[in-house]
């Protein structure tokens, strides 16, 4: 797939992006990220 094809596609479900010419499921975040998010929040 070309990125403009890419790009002038809508998928349904979740999200996805486009990588070496692929279209791959976005991952998502984990726990961990989730917890690192919270303590910079708390710090600022």
């Amino acid at each position: 797939m070309t990125i403009d094809e890419y790009l002038r596609t809508s998928y349904e479900g979740t999200d996805r992006e486009y990588v070496d010419g692929e279209v791959v499921e976005r991952s998502m975040p984990s726990l961990d990220h989730s917890e690192i998010q919270v303590r910079w929040i708390e710090i600022f």
